[in-house]
């Protein structure tokens, strides 16, 4: 099975986070190799990042009641992934999960939910075409565009360096029922420059190209989007929380993360 070309984000968190890694595709194992070698607190990013992203959609479900998630750049599964938060908050929610890679969404598939009350469909994709993605079968039978859903953007968006990202993410909050809720988290040299510069370097050595944004960035690409931030605000991922932010060390992190409103 190959992976489909297009917007190549990387898949390694899963690797690092170390669920399944025999599993993983050779070249994934080593990028995460090179990675850590190259930045040993790289572990701590890819655990800030996930443990948001799981938090966020817990917390879409729980406290503004979504009922569907679109999980765009889902990547690889790990020990615990967005369709068990989300259903053990509400086991009828719908989730479809949509990544560039054929073996991540294999992967997915097998380990997703067997008996679960909601719809959990896969969709092998390039996200950085909304219209392909918003237009297919899997999110079509999956995500009712006209009520309200969660789209989860994890540590994807630094990846797309081969479109306008403002109005690809714009293309998709317009395709959004008013009162969704997106959740970004996002590589920043707002807190430790010399490690995401050493990180990105591995990245480049293997042909994957970023783009890191700083906190005024982000506010635009939200503006623009015409999603409002909701509190925490942005924030390191280690220091959000959905009830309001935490103190943690952000250079632990490196990313930051952010929900906000669509509408």
């Amino acid at each position: 099975m190959t992976d489909s070309p297009g917007t190549q984000v990387p898949n390694v968190y899963a690797g690092i986070l170390g669920a399944g890694s025999e599993e993983f595709h050779r070249r994934d194992q080593e990028l995460a190799h090179a990675l850590l070698t190259a930045v040993p607190s790289a572990s701590l990013v890819a655990h800030h990042t996930r443990a948001f992203v799981l938090s966020a959609a817990e917390a879409c479900v729980r406290q503004h009641g979504v009922t569907q998630i679109l999980d765009l750049g889902a990547g690889r599964p790990t020990a615990r992934n967005v369709h068990d938060v989300a259903h053990a908050a509400d086991p009828a929610v719908n989730i479809c999960y949509v990544d560039h890679s054929r073996a991540a969404v294999a992967a997915l598939a097998e380990q997703g939910p067997t008996d679960s009350e909601g719809t959990v469909s896969y969709l092998v994709a390039d996200i950085s075409d909304p219209d392909t993605v918003l237009r297919s079968p899997a999110v079509r039978e999956t995500i009712d565009l006209i009520r309200p859903a969660a789209v989860l953007l994890g540590a994807v968006i630094p990846y797309i360096t081969n479109v306008d990202v403002p109005d690809m993410l714009k293309r998709y909050t317009d395709a959004l029922a008013p009162g969704s809720i997106l959740v970004l988290s996002h590589g920043t040299y707002d807190f430790d420059r010399p490690k995401v510069r050493r990180m990105q370097e591995v990245y480049e050595s293997f042909g994957i190209p970023s783009h890191m944004r700083g906190e005024n960035e982000l506010r635009a690409l939200m503006d623009h989007a015409g999603v409002t931030v909701l509190p925490p605000g942005i924030v390191a991922t280690n220091q959000w929380r959905p009830e309001g932010a935490v103190e943690a060390d952000a250079s632990e992190a490196c990313m930051y993360g952010l929900w906000g409103r669509t509408g």
